[in-house]
Formats: structure tokens, C-alpha cells, sequence
């Protein structure tokens, strides 16, 4: 009984000893397009996102993943000495999960990811006719949801990324009145994996 104890623990041991075929972790940095679509008059603002990411240790198709991502669309709105601009500044820490088509340690590695955005905003109204060209501020938190497409091209240390990103957000602001903000995000950038 002890010999089958001992030999269930070594077996169990190098188990754990052999090398992870996954990526445990991920930083990785894109820029890109965040494209309104929603025909609300907004303009396609750059973006930028920040990602952490962890590869789950019991399947190594799996990832879950924190990200920051900023955004700022704006609008122009009114004429003559009534015009002015509405910027919406975005600025949404993430959290959601990452579903890889081919495994990680792949060449070329495609993947689903979905999650939900807590969408931290300001809205600002610049109104150059008045003195000064004195500025009207909100902020609103709102919820949203988002689903990626994404494709990883391995390069050194890490990989090469695109992602192209539906993000759902609906905004009630004084300044904007209830509009639909959804966006179509194109991303690219590098992520380093250890």
C-alpha cells in the first residue's frame, strides 16, 4: 500500500514538472480605431489598450484577462456661435475571458474573448462662442459588454496581435441625451508572453 502511495505521488509530481504548453501570462499593449456605428454623429477616436492576461493551468485554451482601454469620440454639434464640440472621454477597465482556436504555443494563434466593461466617462462640451471658450463636464459610469475577434502572430518573446472589438455601450448624459455609443474597435500592437 505504501509503494502504490508513493508511486501515485511521483507520478503525480512530474506532472506538474513537465512544461506548460500554454502561455500562463500575458502583457500586452495595442493602439488603433475606436469606430462608432451607430450613425449618432460621433467621430472614430484612437485607442489604446493595456492587457494582463493568465492562462488557465487546467486548459491551456483559456485565458482570463484585465485590460484598461481609453477612448475619446467626439461630436460637433450646432452652428455659427451656437457650435461646439462634445468630446466623450472613455476611459474602461475590463475583465473577460479568452477562448484560443489553436492552442498558444501555435505559430499563429486566433481567438474569441468576451467580458464585460465598466465604462468610466466624461463627456465634455467646449462652447468657443463664450467668453473664454469656457467648457461644460460630466461623468457617468455605465456597463457594457464586448466581444473580440483576434488573431496572435508569434514573433520572439511574444506576439504580434489584431483584434477587431464590437464594444455595446448605451450613454445617458444631460449633454448627449440617451444615445447608443457603440463602437467597432480595430487594434494591433505586441504581447509579451512568459
Amino acid at each position: 500500500m505504501p509503494r502504490a502511495a508513493l508511486l501515485i505521488a511521483l507520478c503525480s509530481l512530474s506532472a506538474l514538472a513537465e512544461p506548460r504548453t500554454g502561455a500562463p501570462f500575458e502583457i500586452s499593449s495595442r493602439v488603433g480605431a475606436a469606430i462608432p456605428i451607430t450613425g449618432n454623429g460621433l467621430q472614430a477616436s484612437a485607442s489604446t489598450a493595456l492587457k494582463l492576461g493568465y492562462g488557465l493551468p487546467f486548459e491551456s485554451r483559456l485565458q482570463v484577462f484585465a485590460e484598461l482601454l481609453y477612448a475619446a469620440p467626439a461630436v460637433t454639434v450646432g452652428e455659427g456661435a451656437l457650435r461646439s464640440t462634445v468630446t466623450l472621454h472613455d476611459f474602461a477597465p475590463t475583465v473577460g475571458l479568452t477562448f484560443f482556436l489553436i492552442p498558444p504555443p501555435s505559430r499563429l494563434t486566433p481567438w474569441i474573448s468576451a467580458g464585460l466593461r465598466m465604462h468610466l466617462l466624461r463627456a465634455v462640451q467646449s462652447l468657443p462662442g463664450l467668453s473664454g471658450g469656457s467648457a461644460y463636464e460630466e461623468a457617468d459610469t455605465r456597463m457594457g459588454g464586448f466581444f473580440t475577434l483576434g488573431c496572435g502572430l508569434r514573433v520572439g518573446p511574444g506576439r504580434f496581435v489584431l483584434e477587431v472589438t464590437m464594444n455595446e455601450l448605451t450613454v445617458r448624459q444631460r449633454i448627449t441625451g440617451e444615445a447608443n455609443a457603440t463602437t467597432v474597435s480595430v487594434l494591433g500592437g505586441y504581447g509579451f508572453v512568459f
